[in-house]
């Protein structure tokens, strides 16, 4: 059997010795500035050292065939989807530390930070990336979801002020219209049809996803302007502050109502045959009709529910800006949600799904655009670094990546066991 290279580790254990020392102050270079910057990042290096340890006693046993990946772990898409968003972070502790805290601030009762942003900035992608996991799953996708958002919240804003052309209405204030749960209930359900809609043009009358979808993608923002005569309405409604302005056990409230959701979500799909019905039509659709399951119905309530969601979405959406913005509104979503599906492990061909994953993607995406903004890295620039680093995840997780990986960690596993049939025959 061929020994394995020491080497990785014998690397890993110098440089943490190395990050320790400029951690603790033992080694500085430099001038003024950098010396100033190794201070402040003093922690950020001792951190490193104490990862490079551990990576190197990994590597150390990986080397003695004392450990090995399981396979089932080097294959999973999931696990680079983690790994991806963990090298993020680790490149944000070393460029600045203070990118990790958090703070509390009585007057709001809210925690601040940037990692409460990324989680409380990646609620609409999160959310609307449960249902758009679904319809991958069936091997379609819905370009619609921007444009239900728009109409989500140019709904919520037209009952509120109704007519800003009014004399009693005209000015923005504290009141609304219609009682706050008009508001709410409307709009959701409205794009539940409109996404229901989508449903019945693809299951029913068996148009592409793309093609059936591209109809409300193009004509929602229409209907959005329409409910809104091309005007941009304002509100200053507290209880409509709340949805996404507010907080809830120290906690944004786009945060809770993303775990609620996710939550509903994840019990629906899981905890009953739902998910295994929409995995067998992505599949097969026609196999899965002759099994018995109602393909039809099951497109239709996949795009109801992104429909709902999407609603969802655009509720937070407005209330964060207190504005309707139907040109703006859930602009690229799509793509975003496509993208956090995808990077979350989901085949865009259909079958297996991972909600689980495009939670870790929407929040890798998120990231990337708060590192981007965090840092000051030109405004222009933020969708090629972003289009950057999510080809890198992507690579990570393609196939032929995988495989090898999985084959590597297989290979060490039979080395291992062969180590030990042979110790034990001696």
């Amino acid at each position: 059997m061929k020994k394995k290279s020491s080497l990785p580790s014998i690397l890993c254990f110098v440089l943490a010795v190395v990050c320790l020392l400029v951690g603790v102050g033992v080694i500085r270079f430099g001038g003024a500035g950098a010396r100033a910057f190794l201070d402040r990042q003093a922690v950020a290096f001792i951190v490193d050292a104490i990862l490079l340890v551990v990576a190197g006693v990994v590597f150390m046993l990986m080397a003695q065939g004392k450990f090995t990946i399981p396979a089932g772990i080097a294959k999973s898409k999931i696990t680079w989807a983690v790994v991806a968003e963990l090298l993020i972070l680790l490149v944000c502790l070393n460029i600045r530390i203070d990118f990790f805290s958090i703070s509390f601030q009585p007057s709001t009762g809210m925690l601040y930070g940037s990692l409460i942003d990324i989680v409380n900035r990646s609620a609409e992608i999160t959310i609307i990336g449960m249902g758009m996991t679904l319809v991958i799953a069936l091997g379609g996708t819905d370009l619609s979801v921007g444009a239900l958002v728009a109409v989500s919240g140019a709904f919520a804003l037209k009952l509120l002020r109704w007519d800003p052309s009014s004399v009693e209405y005209g000015t923005p204030g504290d009141y609304t219209v219609y009682p706050l749960i008009v508001v709410i209930v409307v709009p959701l359900l409205v794009c539940l049809l409109m996404g229901a809609f989508n449903g019945v043009m693809i299951g029913q009358l068996g148009l592409q996803p793309i093609i059936a979808t591209l109809i409300l993608m193009v004509s929602g923002r229409g209907v959005a302007q329409i409910l809104t005569n091309g005007k941009q309405f304002t509100t200053l409604y507290s209880p409509f502050r709340w949805i996404g302005q507010g907080s809830l056990f120290f906690l944004p409230t786009p945060i809770i109502i993303t775990i609620v959701v996710v939550a509903l979500v994840m019990l629906f799909v899981r905890k009953t045959a739902f998910g295994t019905f929409v995995e067998s039509v992505g599949i097969n659709r026609s196999a899965a009709r002759l099994s018995g399951i109602n393909a039809k119905m099951v497109i239709l309530i996949v795009f109801a529910i992104t429909g709902f969601l999407s609603g969802i979405s655009g509720m937070i959406y407005s209330s964060r800006i207190m504005s309707n913005d139907s040109n703006n509104a859930g602009l690229n979503y799509e793509t975003d949600a496509i993208l956090a599906v995808v990077i979350g492990g989901t085949s865009m061909s259909g079958g297996k799904f991972s909600l689980t994953g495009t939670i870790i993607g929407s929040l890798i995406i998120r990231t990337i655009v708060t590192f981007v903004y965090y840092f000051g890295v030109a405004a222009e620039a933020t969708m090629a670094f972003k289009a950057l680093i999510i080809a890198v995840v992507i690579v990570l997780q393609s196939e032929p990546v995988r495989n090898a990986m999985a084959k590597r960690a297989q290979a060490r596993a039979q080395a291992t066991m062969s180590t030990v049939k042979g110790g034990a025959a001696a």
